[in-house]
C-alpha cells in the first residue's frame, strides 16, 4: 500500500470530475447538434415537391415550363433541360417528396 498526500488525492478527484463534466458537456452538445440538424431537415420538407422548382423557392425565370408533378421541363430561355439536369431535378423532386411526407407526418403528431 502506498501513502499519498491529501493534496494529490484532491487533485486526482478534481481531474476526474472535470473529465466527467467535459464528457457530459460534449454529449449534450452533440445531442443539440443532432436536434438542430433534424429541425433543419423538417423545415426543408415544408415546401411541397410540386412547388419546389417554382418561384419563390427558386429565382424567377430559372425554369420555363413544368409537368403536372411540378418537375421542370425547360429552362428560363425555353430550351429543354439536358439529360443530366433532368436527372438531377427528378432526384431532387423525389427527395423533396420524402422530406415533405416526413414533415406532414411530424406536423400531425
Amino acid at each position: 500500500m502506498k501513502l499519498v498526500s491529501p493534496a494529490e488525492l484532491m487533485k486526482a478527484r478534481e481531474e476526474k470530475k472535470a473529465l466527467v463534466e467535459s464528457k457530459a458537456a460534449k454529449k449534450q452538445a452533440q445531442i443539440e447538434a443532432d436536434r438542430q440538424k433534424r429541425i433543419q431537415k423538417l423545415e426543408k420538407g415544408r415546401v411541397p415537391p410540386q412547388e419546389m422548382f417554382k418561384s419563390p423557392n427558386v429565382p424567377e425565370g430559372t425554369y420555363g415550363s413544368w409537368d403536372e408533378q411540378g418537375i421542370p421541363l425547360t429552362d428560363g430561355g425555353g430550351k429543354e433541360l439536358s439529360k443530366n439536369q433532368a436527372k438531377k431535378v427528378q432526384k431532387d423532386h423525389a427527395n423533396q417528396g420524402k422530406l415533405h411526407v416526413e414533415f406532414l407526418k411530424n406536423k400531425s403528431d
